[in-house]
């Protein structure tokens, strides 16, 4: 139970919290739209990486199964509302939809979990090698 909570809970803590780390060390200005959706890129990689390493038994389908739902709910909620700003720390932070903004997201999902699966497919390799 415990790796199932884990598994659900901490890529997506660990996504937001990098997210609002990059906003408020970076200070990116709103017309740096290829600036922040490289900086998107890279903090979503980093948590398909975490979805893969902390799906019980490292599964696969596990966590492709889990980028798909995280993708499909990227889209609903980009869709379904406006956008909404809210204030942290007294930063105002706004979130709208953008079909790059989400392709950028899903897609970093995506292959953040195939090169944690390929990396660790490789590890393997060359430890049985070595024995």
């Amino acid at each position: 139970m415990k790796k199932w909570m884990l598994f659900l809970l901490i890529p997506m803590l660990v996504i937001e919290a990098l997210g609002i780390l990059t906003r408020f060390i970076l200070n990116i200005d709103i017309g740096e739209i290829f600036l922040r959706n490289v900086i998107n890129f890279i903090v979503y990689f980093i948590g398909g990486t975490i979805i893969y390493h902390l799906s019980p038994n490292k599964s696969k389908n596990l966590a492709y199964g889990y980028a798909t739902l995280l993708t499909i709910s990227f889209f609903y909620i980009g869709i379904s509302t406006d956008g909404y700003v809210y204030e942290l720390m007294g930063e105002t932070l706004y979130h709208e939809f953008s079909m790059i903004k989400e392709t950028v997201r899903s897609l970093a999902v995506f292959i953040g979990i195939a090169s944690a699966i390929k990396t660790n497919n490789k590890e393997n390799t060359d430890s049985d090698m070595s024995q």
